[in-house]
């Protein structure tokens, strides 16, 4: 089953340079989306996250919210 992960990895893939996400005056490509995601997935599977895991995210609607929401279907 494919999740909204994977479908970020693809666009990051097939179109790397297009916008995928705008925070005020920044804009993120698919391809920086995707590596800042995989970066923060990465130290939350050193921190012993594992597939199936229940992860809750509480917090404000934060810039950095959508790069944490995506981290944590790539762990």
């Amino acid at each position: 089953m494919m999740n909204l992960a994977a479908a970020l990895q693809r666009n990051a893939v097939s179109k790397p340079n297009k916008t995928a996400l705008i925070c005020g005056d920044k804009k993120f490509t698919y391809a920086e989306f995707d590596a800042i995601a995989g970066k923060i997935a990465t130290s939350m599977i050193k921190a012993g996250v594992k597939p199936g895991d229940r992860v809750a995210l509480s917090c404000p609607n934060l810039p950095f919210f959508p790069f944490v929401y995506f981290a944590v279907q790539k762990a």
